[in-house]
């Protein structure tokens, strides 16, 4: 066995295996960016479904971190919409691909 998974397993350590959870906030401007093609560019469905699966992955991976990703996007989206005025199909493709992970949470 390595060092470094002999490491990993000391007793001690177990307790800095829940920030794990963590890593996901990487994530969040993944969020961003598709929340933002979503919302400025025409009607793509793999955009929205690529949205819609990296938020599901974001709000299931913590639960904490999940506040504020929903938060922040809430706040990009009104400075998009805001700058942008993004057409009807644009804003409910953005509400569907954001609604449906997050009520599933």
């Amino acid at each position: 066995m390595r060092p470094a998974a002999v490491a990993v397993l000391m007793p001690w350590r177990t307790s800095e295996l829940v920030h794990l959870q963590l890593l996901s906030a990487g994530l969040i401007p993944l969020v961003w960016l598709y929340s933002a093609r979503v919302l400025s560019e025409p009607f793509s469905l793999r955009i929205t479904v690529t949205l819609a699966l990296v938020w599901a992955i974001q709000l299931f991976s913590s639960y904490y971190v999940a506040f504020f990703a929903l938060f922040s996007t809430a706040a990009l989206a009104g400075v998009v919409a805001i700058l942008v005025r993004p057409q009807r199909e644009r804003l409910l493709g953005f509400a569907v691909a954001t609604l449906a992970p997050a009520l599933a949470l």
